[in-house]
Protein backbone atom coordinates (compact mmCIF):
# COMPACT_ATOMS: atom_id res chain seq x y z
CA UNK A 1 0.00 0.00 0.00
CA UNK A 2 1.56 3.52 -1.05
CA UNK A 3 1.32 6.18 2.06
CA UNK A 4 2.68 9.26 0.93
CA UNK A 5 4.79 8.77 -1.65
CA UNK A 6 6.76 6.61 -3.86
CA UNK A 7 9.87 7.09 -6.87
CA UNK A 8 10.79 6.71 -10.04
CA UNK A 9 13.63 5.94 -12.63
CA UNK A 10 13.20 7.47 -15.65
CA UNK A 11 13.33 4.56 -18.27
CA UNK A 12 10.45 1.53 -18.59
CA UNK A 13 7.92 0.70 -16.05
CA UNK A 14 7.40 -2.36 -14.67
CA UNK A 15 6.94 -4.48 -11.85
CA UNK A 16 9.18 -4.75 -8.30
CA UNK A 17 10.03 -7.94 -7.61
CA UNK A 18 11.46 -8.77 -3.92
CA UNK A 19 13.57 -12.12 -4.71
CA UNK A 20 16.79 -12.44 -5.79
CA UNK A 21 18.30 -13.82 -8.73
CA UNK A 22 22.15 -15.14 -8.91
CA UNK A 23 23.99 -12.92 -11.27
CA UNK A 24 25.10 -15.65 -13.24
CA UNK A 25 21.72 -16.21 -14.67
CA UNK A 26 20.71 -15.44 -18.40
CA UNK A 27 17.92 -13.34 -18.38
CA UNK A 28 16.58 -13.55 -21.69
CA UNK A 29 13.08 -12.22 -22.10
CA UNK A 30 12.10 -14.47 -25.02
CA UNK A 31 12.67 -17.83 -24.85
CA UNK A 32 12.26 -18.35 -28.85
CA UNK A 33 14.30 -15.44 -29.58
CA UNK A 34 17.74 -17.22 -29.80
CA UNK A 35 15.89 -19.97 -31.89
CA UNK A 36 14.70 -17.76 -34.58
CA UNK A 37 15.01 -19.63 -37.66
CA UNK A 38 15.53 -15.98 -39.74
CA UNK A 39 18.76 -16.06 -38.00
CA UNK A 40 22.28 -17.47 -38.63
CA UNK A 41 24.40 -19.77 -36.43
CA UNK A 42 27.71 -17.99 -35.08
CA UNK A 43 30.72 -19.38 -37.26
CA UNK A 44 32.64 -22.19 -35.91
CA UNK A 45 35.87 -21.69 -33.79
CA UNK A 46 37.23 -22.84 -36.76
CA UNK A 47 35.83 -20.53 -39.49
CA UNK A 48 35.84 -17.56 -36.76
CA UNK A 49 39.76 -18.37 -36.00
CA UNK A 50 40.60 -18.24 -39.98
CA UNK A 51 38.31 -15.12 -40.80
CA UNK A 52 40.02 -13.02 -37.41
CA UNK A 53 43.93 -13.93 -38.46
CA UNK A 54 42.67 -12.38 -42.19
CA UNK A 55 41.36 -9.52 -40.17
CA UNK A 56 44.55 -9.25 -37.84
CA UNK A 57 46.95 -9.49 -41.11
CA UNK A 58 45.41 -6.94 -43.03
CA UNK A 59 44.66 -4.24 -40.12
CA UNK A 60 47.65 -5.63 -38.37
CA UNK A 61 49.87 -1.87 -38.15
CA UNK A 62 46.79 -0.20 -36.88
CA UNK A 63 46.07 -3.04 -34.07
CA UNK A 64 49.68 -2.57 -33.16
CA UNK A 65 49.15 1.06 -32.97
CA UNK A 66 45.91 1.53 -30.93
CA UNK A 67 47.71 2.13 -27.84
CA UNK A 68 45.57 4.29 -26.04
CA UNK A 69 41.56 4.29 -25.60
CA UNK A 70 41.03 7.35 -28.06
CA UNK A 71 42.82 5.21 -30.65
CA UNK A 72 40.89 1.88 -29.55
CA UNK A 73 38.22 4.04 -30.11
CA UNK A 74 38.69 5.37 -33.56
CA UNK A 75 39.90 1.50 -34.76
CA UNK A 76 36.58 0.52 -32.84
CA UNK A 77 34.45 2.35 -35.12
CA UNK A 78 36.03 1.55 -38.20
CA UNK A 79 35.86 -2.12 -37.37
CA UNK A 80 31.80 -1.27 -37.08
CA UNK A 81 31.35 0.53 -39.65
CA UNK A 82 33.42 -2.25 -41.74
CA UNK A 83 31.57 -4.95 -40.46
CA UNK A 84 28.39 -3.14 -40.93
CA UNK A 85 29.24 -2.86 -44.48
CA UNK A 86 29.98 -6.29 -45.07
CA UNK A 87 27.24 -8.03 -47.03
CA UNK A 88 28.77 -11.14 -48.76
CA UNK A 89 30.91 -13.18 -46.13
CA UNK A 90 28.75 -13.59 -42.72
CA UNK A 91 31.93 -14.99 -41.31
CA UNK A 92 33.96 -12.07 -41.63
CA UNK A 93 30.84 -10.03 -40.58
CA UNK A 94 30.78 -12.22 -37.00
CA UNK A 95 34.53 -11.32 -36.49
CA UNK A 96 34.72 -8.07 -37.62
CA UNK A 97 32.13 -6.92 -34.91
CA UNK A 98 33.19 -8.61 -32.57
CA UNK A 99 36.83 -7.48 -33.07
CA UNK A 100 34.73 -3.63 -32.76
CA UNK A 101 33.18 -4.96 -29.55
CA UNK A 102 36.07 -5.78 -27.84
CA UNK A 103 38.45 -2.82 -29.24
CA UNK A 104 35.39 -0.58 -28.22
CA UNK A 105 35.29 -2.09 -24.52
CA UNK A 106 39.32 -1.80 -24.45
CA UNK A 107 38.43 2.37 -24.85
CA UNK A 108 35.53 1.79 -22.43
CA UNK A 109 33.20 2.94 -25.08
CA UNK A 110 30.35 1.25 -24.20
CA UNK A 111 28.15 2.94 -26.94
CA UNK A 112 29.81 1.42 -29.59
CA UNK A 113 30.41 -1.92 -27.55
CA UNK A 114 26.39 -2.33 -28.13
CA UNK A 115 25.97 -1.07 -31.42
CA UNK A 116 28.34 -3.71 -32.44
CA UNK A 117 26.72 -6.50 -30.08
CA UNK A 118 22.93 -5.57 -31.59
CA UNK A 119 24.66 -5.95 -35.15
CA UNK A 120 25.46 -9.13 -34.13
CA UNK A 121 22.36 -10.23 -32.65
CA UNK A 122 20.08 -8.92 -35.94
CA UNK A 123 21.85 -11.77 -37.76
CA UNK A 124 23.04 -14.31 -35.68
CA UNK A 125 22.06 -16.67 -33.03
CA UNK A 126 23.14 -15.51 -30.15
CA UNK A 127 22.65 -14.37 -26.48
CA UNK A 128 22.55 -10.54 -26.93
CA UNK A 129 21.19 -9.73 -23.07
CA UNK A 130 24.76 -11.79 -22.15
CA UNK A 131 27.10 -10.28 -24.36
CA UNK A 132 25.89 -7.09 -23.70
CA UNK A 133 26.02 -7.43 -20.06
CA UNK A 134 29.63 -8.81 -20.51
CA UNK A 135 30.58 -5.70 -22.63
CA UNK A 136 29.66 -3.02 -19.86
CA UNK A 137 31.27 -4.92 -17.26
CA UNK A 138 34.66 -4.83 -19.18
CA UNK A 139 34.34 -1.16 -20.70
CA UNK A 140 34.14 -0.44 -17.18
CA UNK A 141 37.11 -2.73 -16.25
CA UNK A 142 39.41 -0.87 -18.72
CA UNK A 143 38.38 2.57 -17.42
CA UNK A 144 40.98 4.31 -14.94
CA UNK A 145 38.85 4.40 -11.32
CA UNK A 146 38.18 8.94 -12.18
CA UNK A 147 37.07 7.94 -15.66
CA UNK A 148 34.61 4.83 -14.39
CA UNK A 149 33.54 7.42 -11.27
CA UNK A 150 32.82 10.00 -14.17
CA UNK A 151 31.14 7.62 -16.40
CA UNK A 152 28.47 6.25 -13.87
CA UNK A 153 28.15 10.04 -12.61
CA UNK A 154 27.46 11.12 -16.33
CA UNK A 155 25.29 8.18 -17.28
CA UNK A 156 23.71 7.94 -14.18
CA UNK A 157 19.61 7.04 -13.91
CA UNK A 158 17.98 9.66 -11.90
CA UNK A 159 15.21 8.63 -9.54
CA UNK A 160 12.88 11.06 -7.95
CA UNK A 161 10.15 10.57 -5.44
CA UNK A 162 5.93 11.27 -7.14
CA UNK A 163 2.75 11.45 -5.49
CA UNK A 164 1.42 8.35 -5.93
CA UNK A 165 -1.66 10.27 -7.39
CA UNK A 166 0.53 10.60 -10.77
CA UNK A 167 -0.63 7.51 -12.64
CA UNK A 168 3.27 6.93 -14.59
CA UNK A 169 2.81 5.64 -18.05
CA UNK A 170 5.12 2.73 -19.40
CA UNK A 171 7.84 4.82 -20.10
CA UNK A 172 8.86 4.75 -16.64
CA UNK A 173 10.25 1.85 -13.75
CA UNK A 174 8.35 2.53 -10.94
CA UNK A 175 9.82 1.34 -7.08
CA UNK A 176 7.26 0.98 -4.48
CA UNK A 177 9.17 2.55 -1.94
CA UNK A 178 8.20 5.93 0.71
CA UNK A 179 11.87 5.86 2.35
CA UNK A 180 15.04 7.53 2.46
CA UNK A 181 16.96 4.76 2.72
CA UNK A 182 15.87 3.21 -0.50
CA UNK A 183 15.82 5.59 -2.26
CA UNK A 184 19.99 6.38 -1.19
CA UNK A 185 20.84 2.64 -2.06
CA UNK A 186 19.13 2.82 -5.60
CA UNK A 187 20.47 6.33 -5.91
CA UNK A 188 23.79 5.49 -5.04
CA UNK A 189 26.89 4.91 -7.94
CA UNK A 190 26.75 0.89 -6.74
CA UNK A 191 23.51 0.33 -8.09
CA UNK A 192 24.58 2.99 -11.09
CA UNK A 193 27.27 0.74 -11.91
CA UNK A 194 24.88 -2.80 -11.09
CA UNK A 195 22.79 -0.72 -13.67
CA UNK A 196 25.68 -0.64 -16.47
CA UNK A 197 26.74 -4.00 -15.86
CA UNK A 198 23.00 -5.55 -16.25
CA UNK A 199 20.94 -3.41 -18.08
CA UNK A 200 19.52 -4.43 -21.39
CA UNK A 201 19.35 -2.08 -24.94
CA UNK A 202 16.84 -0.91 -26.67
CA UNK A 203 19.00 0.54 -29.71
CA UNK A 204 21.70 2.61 -28.19
CA UNK A 205 19.60 3.59 -25.25
CA UNK A 206 20.09 1.70 -21.41
CA UNK A 207 17.02 0.12 -20.51
CA UNK A 208 16.57 -0.78 -16.54
CA UNK A 209 14.93 -4.42 -17.11
CA UNK A 210 13.95 -5.40 -13.74
CA UNK A 211 14.86 -9.34 -14.16
CA UNK A 212 18.35 -8.74 -15.01
CA UNK A 213 18.61 -5.45 -12.71
CA UNK A 214 16.66 -4.98 -9.65
CA UNK A 215 16.49 -8.55 -9.25
CA UNK A 216 19.56 -9.54 -9.02
CA UNK A 217 20.90 -6.75 -6.92
CA UNK A 218 21.74 -7.11 -3.43
CA UNK A 219 20.82 -4.77 -0.77
CA UNK A 220 22.68 -4.15 2.46
CA UNK A 221 21.79 -7.22 4.39
CA UNK A 222 23.52 -6.12 8.10
CA UNK A 223 23.35 -2.30 8.21
CA UNK A 224 23.38 -0.46 11.89
CA UNK A 225 20.40 1.49 12.51
CA UNK A 226 23.26 4.66 12.28
CA UNK A 227 24.26 3.45 8.79
CA UNK A 228 20.65 3.54 7.59
CA UNK A 229 19.64 6.51 9.16
CA UNK A 230 23.13 7.96 7.43
CA UNK A 231 21.95 6.38 4.08
CA UNK A 232 18.95 8.22 4.56
CA UNK A 233 20.12 11.35 5.32
CA UNK A 234 22.66 11.78 2.80
CA UNK A 235 19.77 10.78 0.19
CA UNK A 236 17.62 13.95 1.65
CA UNK A 237 20.99 16.12 0.81
CA UNK A 238 21.30 14.72 -3.00
CA UNK A 239 17.65 16.07 -3.49
CA UNK A 240 18.16 19.45 -1.09
CA UNK A 241 21.10 20.72 -3.30
CA UNK A 242 19.31 19.28 -6.88
CA UNK A 243 16.44 21.65 -5.93
CA UNK A 244 18.23 23.86 -5.27
CA UNK A 245 20.01 23.71 -8.66
CA UNK A 246 17.29 23.11 -10.47
CA UNK A 247 15.94 26.77 -9.70
CA UNK A 248 18.63 28.43 -11.60
CA UNK A 249 19.00 25.46 -14.43
CA UNK A 250 17.57 25.00 -17.63
CA UNK A 251 16.69 21.70 -18.52
CA UNK A 252 15.66 19.98 -15.96
CA UNK A 253 17.55 17.52 -13.62
CA UNK A 254 19.72 15.63 -16.77
CA UNK A 255 20.67 19.39 -17.64
CA UNK A 256 21.36 19.45 -13.55
CA UNK A 257 23.51 16.27 -14.04
CA UNK A 258 25.61 17.15 -16.96
CA UNK A 259 27.38 20.11 -15.06
CA UNK A 260 28.57 17.61 -13.41
CA UNK A 261 30.84 16.82 -15.75
CA UNK A 262 32.50 20.25 -15.82
CA UNK A 263 35.81 20.37 -13.73
CA UNK A 264 36.07 21.61 -10.22
CA UNK A 265 33.79 21.50 -6.96
CA UNK A 266 30.46 20.90 -7.30
CA UNK A 267 27.66 21.09 -4.38
CA UNK A 268 25.94 17.69 -6.19
CA UNK A 269 29.00 15.87 -6.69
CA UNK A 270 29.72 16.36 -3.10
CA UNK A 271 26.21 15.41 -1.41
CA UNK A 272 26.38 12.16 -4.00
CA UNK A 273 30.26 11.58 -2.66
CA UNK A 274 28.56 11.63 0.64
CA UNK A 275 25.65 9.42 -0.35
CA UNK A 276 28.16 6.53 -2.15
CA UNK A 277 30.20 6.78 1.43
CA UNK A 278 27.44 5.95 3.68
CA UNK A 279 26.03 3.46 0.92
CA UNK A 280 29.66 1.60 0.89
CA UNK A 281 29.61 2.10 4.90
CA UNK A 282 26.36 0.04 4.87
CA UNK A 283 27.23 -2.41 2.99
CA UNK A 284 30.51 -3.19 5.19
CA UNK A 285 32.43 -2.65 1.20
CA UNK A 286 36.00 -2.33 0.71
CA UNK A 287 36.27 0.90 -1.51
CA UNK A 288 39.79 0.40 -2.77
CA UNK A 289 38.62 -3.27 -4.05
CA UNK A 290 36.26 -3.58 -7.10
CA UNK A 291 32.79 -2.62 -6.45
CA UNK A 292 31.01 -4.75 -9.05
CA UNK A 293 33.03 -7.30 -8.08
CA UNK A 294 32.19 -7.10 -4.40
CA UNK A 295 28.45 -6.80 -5.67
CA UNK A 296 28.56 -9.99 -7.07
CA UNK A 297 29.77 -12.05 -4.44
CA UNK A 298 27.23 -10.53 -2.22
CA UNK A 299 24.71 -11.08 -4.95
CA UNK A 300 25.71 -15.03 -4.82
CA UNK A 301 26.12 -15.26 -1.10
CA UNK A 302 22.26 -14.15 -0.76
CA UNK A 303 20.82 -16.44 -3.86
CA UNK A 304 22.80 -19.18 -1.68
CA UNK A 305 20.97 -18.49 1.75
CA UNK A 306 17.61 -18.01 -0.49
CA UNK A 307 17.80 -21.49 -1.76
CA UNK A 308 18.78 -22.87 1.67
CA UNK A 309 15.91 -21.52 3.09
CA UNK A 310 17.58 -19.00 5.83
CA UNK A 311 16.36 -15.41 6.39
CA UNK A 312 17.99 -12.49 3.77
CA UNK A 313 17.59 -9.04 4.14
CA UNK A 314 14.84 -7.84 1.32
CA UNK A 315 14.81 -4.34 -0.71
CA UNK A 316 13.34 -1.70 1.57
CA UNK A 317 14.22 -0.95 5.16
CA UNK A 318 15.62 -3.52 7.02
CA UNK A 319 12.92 -5.23 9.50
CA UNK A 320 14.94 -4.18 12.30
CA UNK A 321 14.77 -0.84 11.98
CA UNK A 322 12.95 0.45 15.00
CA UNK A 323 11.03 3.01 13.39
CA UNK A 324 10.79 3.17 10.00
CA UNK A 325 8.88 6.18 9.63
CA UNK A 326 11.58 8.50 10.95
CA UNK A 327 13.08 7.57 7.38
CA UNK A 328 9.86 9.30 5.43
CA UNK A 329 10.18 12.87 4.11
CA UNK A 330 7.56 14.92 2.42
CA UNK A 331 9.45 16.02 -0.81
CA UNK A 332 7.63 14.98 -4.12
CA UNK A 333 7.11 15.58 -7.37
CA UNK A 334 3.63 16.86 -7.62
CA UNK A 335 0.83 17.43 -10.51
Amino acid sequence: MLNDRVFEVMVVIAVWASCYTPATVSCDASPNAATAPSKLAPPTATDQQRASQLVHDVYRDELAAARQPSQKDELAQKLLKLGTSEKHDPVQRFVLLSLARDMACEAGDVEIAFGAVEDIDQEFDIDGLKLKTDAAYAALHHLSPDARKSFVTAARPIFCFIDPIIRPDKTLEVFAFEDDYSFGVIQSSLHTQWFWAKCSNFKSDPRYTPESVFDTFPWPQSPTAKQIEAVAAAAVEVRRVRAEALKVTTGGLRAVYRTLELPGRHPLKDAHAALDAAVLAAYGFDAKKDLLAQLLELNLTVAALEKQGKPVTAPGIPPTYPNPQKLVTNDCIRP
